[in-house]
Parts: C-alpha cells; structure tokens; sequence
C-alpha cells in the first residue's frame, strides 16, 4: 500500500508520473496495489508499468531495452516530476537509477555508494555488474 509518507510526498512534489518497475509474475498477481489505482486515479497520475526482472543467478536479469525504455521515459521533460518505484525501492530502482547517474556522469563510487544506502545489507553483485556495463552513449537523450 501507500503509505502517509510516500502519499505526502507524492503531494509535495506534485508527481504526475509514476515509473513502476516490477517482475511480470508480480505485476499479473498485484496489478492494482503498487501503486493503488484509486490513489493515482483521483489525483490524475499516470502510471508506466515496465516489466523489470531484477538481476538474479542464473541468467536473469535487467535487458538494455528494459534499461533504455524506463531512461527514456525517465529523461523526457514532460513527464516531470516522477517517481521511480519499484517492489522495495532498492534493487530494480537501484539499478535505473545508477544507470541515470551514469548519464550524468557520476563516477562508480558515488553511484554505488547511493545505491549501498539504499539497498543497506542487501547489495547484489549484478546489480553492480548492470551498472558498470551500462553504456550511456548508447541512449540519444542528452545528458540530464
């Protein structure tokens, strides 16, 4: 559910868009509780569902079209301000969001320390991996 806090933000900041990256098996089962359809309903907020597996052994994991579709939707303008939400708000928004700061030039640190604060004791190695191959001349968007 959403809570107070996510819904006071969401007010605050005045989000219109709502990225929602989450595993398809999760998405079939839940469709209408992250976020709650009657909450962005009535405040007018437009929800892009992306399948996003997350980066699991073996041979699953985030494809460069998943990564490039939710940067686009990510860097396009008119879809500010949004949110980038996942299951749990670390591992598949870790990975789009450090892909982002790759684009904005971010070293590796930096961006893997923001992901740590996030993810805490739950780091994964591939999500890493995803980050430091991602190759952001590959996107036509100007950088952010």
């Amino acid at each position: 559910t959403t809570t107070i806090t996510t819904a006071k933000h969401i007010k605050m900041y005045k989000v219109q868009i709502i990225c929602c990256h989450q595993e398809r098996r999760w998405m079939e089962t839940n469709h209408a509780q992250s976020p709650p359809q009657a909450f962005t309903e009535e405040r007018g907020i437009q929800v892009f569902r992306i399948h996003t597996e997350g980066n699991l052994e073996p041979f699953v994991g985030m494809t460069d079209d998943v990564i490039f579709g939710a940067l686009e939707k990510i860097l396009d303008p008119t879809n500010h301000p949004l949110l980038i939400h996942c299951n749990k708000g670390n591992h598949r928004t870790g990975c789009i969001v450090g892909c982002l700061r790759r684009m904005q030039s971010w070293s590796l640190a930096a961006i893997f320390d923001e992901y740590k604060r996030f993810t805490g004791a739950n780091v994964r190695a591939l999500d890493y991996q995803v980050i430091e191959l991602f190759e952001p001349q590959r996107l036509s968007h100007a950088t952010p």
